[in-house]
């Protein structure tokens, strides 16, 4: 029964997830607007491309209205990556340069290989490793990230799963982790803002 019923809401969900993902985009642009989210460059130009690749794979691999999602975050993806050039975080280490380099030597590797699966967690590792400079930065500047956000775009993730039209490891791996991380990375967040409050107190 759980079964019919996904199948004949795959477009809801689909939708859905679109709009979360919105949603989640409109308080993120507001904030960068109002300088007080600052992106991190490098982390949301891994992201674009870590989210390009994973939206072929899931294609290839039957996902349908449910890969529409991973395409659509892309391109906000580029979108902050454009934003970040003005607005975004200008303190960029070596670590920073050494997450994308792995990012980029990776996207080879994808081209090459012919297995939807491994190119996804190809992406996964593009994606985890895309996260350091932003968790880096958000150590000591929570607030130049917008935790309502993320948390959001968990819940869009979560949509975009149930919009699948074919359920493998291939399809599901990448968004169930974005969800978890984006899930997990609002409550690392708040202890950090938490911290500089007591030690402001």
């Amino acid at each position: 029964m759980l079964a019919s019923f996904l199948a004949n809401d795959k477009a809801i969900f689909a939708s859905l997830a679109l709009l979360l993902s919105f949603a989640a985009f409109i308080p993120y642009l507001r904030s960068i607007l109002a300088g007080i989210t600052r992106p991190h460059l490098f982390s949301w130009l891994i992201w674009s491309i870590s989210m390009v690749i994973a939206f072929a794979a899931q294609l290839s691999d039957g996902a349908h209205l449910g890969a529409y999602h991973t395409g659509f975050s892309s391109l906000i993806c580029l979108f902050v990556c454009f934003m970040a050039l003005k607005n975004g975080e200008k303190d960029i280490t070596r670590s920073d340069y050494i997450s994308l380099a792995i990012a980029l030597l990776a996207i080879p590797v994808w081209l090459v290989t012919a297995q939807p699966l491994f190119a996804v967690l190809i992406v996964l590792a593009i994606d985890l490793s895309g996260f350091y400079p932003t968790i880096r930065k958000s150590i000591t500047k929570p607030h130049q990230e917008n935790a309502t956000a993320y948390f959001f775009s968990a819940v869009s993730f979560f949509a975009a799963i149930l919009a699948l039209g074919n359920y493998s490891l291939t399809t599901m791996i990448y968004p169930a982790t974005i969800m978890i991380v984006n899930l997990v990375f609002p409550i690392f967040l708040l202890l950090q803002r938490r911290k500089h409050a007591l030690q402001a107190a």
